[in-house]
């Protein structure tokens, strides 16, 4: 899905440093402009950068200021962090964050999941789309290293011998484990931006014009969204209660009948996270609140403003009181 075409004059001065958003589409939020050419929103020039603590979240050094992409643990002693222009952070959940280097320079890291501390696996590609990769862990420093058909923008599985990943015009890969990725039948050439699942029978991807895939464990099918904004992100407390957010705001939900609807949202957000306690984060860009989905159906809010540079890109946590977000130059934030 491609920008207006009108946006390439706003583009054309004042780009630098990039802050890519996972090639989400323009409008850009406060304080970014859209560069057509790269496909990513970009900082204004001299806009103001705030490293301050936010509320009741903790900004721990990254020692990066590149965009964070993704954060995933097995628990709160073993916690990565993947992202941009060769960052990739590893965590014992002492604050202390130690750049990981598994492949050769000028990849990025897009997505991160595991089935355990010994079973970690990581999509990438370098910073044209092209060497496209995935990359395999069993915890002991090393890493191997696979060709990808086309640049995979997420990662997810049920279990150990059961991993999908997800990328550009529609590409879905399938592994069952050992290094193996197989090419399943997909029902869309539209890119792919995010996946998530309960079980090897119940899966969702979503992604651009509005695209909206369920994985029954015999076939992916599209589902109708009613809208053809770009989906970034989809997840859900239960098989019965699944949402999936566009970057135009708008948020639908489904109880697995494969009927989406539109849902109220509390604020403009940008990423959605499901918590092992079942609660559902709403996480804003700038100036906006952290949201915790309420059993009453409400949003509550969690802190009254996120960082003004940007959007939070990915959360991750082991309960309500240990939480990160991560996302903007380098950010990552801790709760409590």
């Amino acid at each position: 899905m491609k920008p207006p075409v009108l946006l390439v004059v706003i583009c054309a001065v004042g780009c630098e440093p990039s802050i890519a958003l996972e090639h989400r589409p323009c409008p850009c939020t406060q304080g970014y402009t859209c560069d057509i050419v790269r496909r990513t929103c970009v900082v204004d020039a001299g806009y103001p950068r705030d490293a301050a603590v936010v509320d009741f979240l903790t900004l721990q050094p990254s020692e990066t200021s590149r965009p964070l992409m993704d954060i995933w643990g097995s628990g709160p002693d073993d916690i990565y962090v993947a992202g941009q222009n060769d960052t990739l952070l590893h965590s014992t959940g002492d604050g202390v964050w130690v750049a990981i280097n598994p492949t050769a320079s000028g990849m990025n890291y897009r997505g991160i999941w595991g089935s355990a501390a010994n079973d970690v696996y990581i999509v990438a590609a370098d910073g044209s789309g092209d060497n496209a990769t995935f990359l395999h862990s069993t915890g002991n420093g090393s890493w191997v290293v696979d060709a990808a058909p086309t640049e995979m923008l997420d990662i997810w599985g049920s279990s150990a011998n059961d991993i999908w990943a997800v990328g550009q015009f529609g590409a879905i890969m399938h592994s069952t484990g050992g290094n193996v990725w197989d090419r399943v039948d997909s029902p869309t050439t539209s890119d792919l931006q995010a996946i998530w699942g309960t079980s090897n029978v119940n899966a969702y991807a979503v992604g651009s014009d509005g695209a909206i895939l369920r994985w029954n464990g015999t076939a992916w099918s599209m589902e109708p969204s009613g809208t053809d904004q770009y989906f970034g992100s989809v997840q859900g407390t239960n098989a019965s209660d699944v949402y999936a957010l566009t970057y135009g705001a708008t948020l639908v939900h489904s109880t697995g009948d494969g009927r989406w609807s539109k849902a109220a949202m509390a604020v403009n957000g940008h990423t959605l996270w499901a918590s092992p306690d079942s609660g559902m984060y709403l996480i804003g860009c700038a100036h906006s609140p952290l949201y915790l989905l309420a059993n009453s159906g409400r949003w509550t809010p969690l802190a009254t403003s996120i960082p003004p540079h940007g959007c939070l890109s990915a959360a991750w946590g082991t309960g309500p009181n240990n939480l990160y977000f991560t996302g903007g130059v380098g950010d990552i934030y801790h709760h409590p």
